[in-house]
Order: C-alpha cells, then structure tokens, then sequence
C-alpha cells in the first residue's frame, strides 16, 4: 500500500483508512487489511495444526485477488493521483466520474425595443445556493449582470 503500518492498537489499524478521501479506496484499504489479517491467522494455523508452511508469495497472491475482488465490487466518484495508484497496484478498476451532459443553447437577442434577462441558478446538499443574470439588449449588448 506504500504506506508504514505501525500499529499499537485496533483503533490505530482502522485509521489507516482515513488517508484515503474515496469511498472506494477506503474500501480497499479495509480489505487490504482484514485479508492481511486472516493471511496471518490462516499461514499461523497451517503450521500449528497441520504442520503445513504457506509460502509468503502465496499469502500475498491471495490478499491482492481477494482486495481485487472487492474493490471491483465498488463504485467511486472522484479520485486523486494517491488514490488510483493504490487502486492500480491491487487490480481494482478504476471507475472515473461520468463525462457532464453537454446542451447546446441557441441565443437569440429580443425584439428592438425589448431587452433580454437571461438567468441561472444552482444549489448544493449543504445548503448553499447562488444565482445570477444578465440582461441584454437587441444588439446583444450587456446592460447589467
């Protein structure tokens, strides 16, 4: 993950996570680390109980299919360069953003003696919004905005 795992704690495991500002690969991340877990316990248990030694190539093979696995199971919005890096290295397509709808508008000054307002508006889920205008006139002057 070209990141240092030091750890003194659970909380400290999970925190990994918050280096990651997308869904996805926050998703990757907690794979990434519950599959290194259970690669720990299963080569561990192998040994002990079966006196079976699990190659290390093997258990790292297993971990990159199983994150692979889930991080194609996902979708995302937005990514950084950080981000799909650590996508790219376990295999998990990338989903970018959809492209934005482009419309083609057609102005058309009004009729002399007659001015023009054209207005727009947006908003956002957090309670923001903003507006404006532009007014023209037959010769598509502008008059105010």
């Amino acid at each position: 993950m070209n990141i240092p795992l030091h750890f003194n704690s659970i909380e400290d495991i999970w925190l990994t996570c918050n280096r990651y500002s997308n869904h996805q690969s926050k998703l990757v991340v907690n794979s990434a680390i519950i599959n290194i877990i259970n690669a720990i316990w299963f080569a561990r248990n192998q040994l002990r109980f079966n006196n079976k030694k699990i190659h290390w190539k093997n258990s790292i093979a297993s971990i990159t299919a199983s994150v692979s696995l889930a991080g194609n199971n996902s979708r995302t919005t937005s990514l950084s360069m950080s981000d799909s890096v650590l996508l790219k290295k376990f295999n998990v397509t990338l989903h970018p953003p959809r492209a934005p709808k482009i419309i083609e508008v057609i102005w058309h000054p009004p009729v002399a003696p007659w001015v023009k307002c054209n207005t727009d508006g947006c908003f956002t889920t957090t309670s923001s919004s903003s507006c404006g205008g532009i007014v023209r006139n037959p010769n598509s002057d502008m008059i105010a905005c």
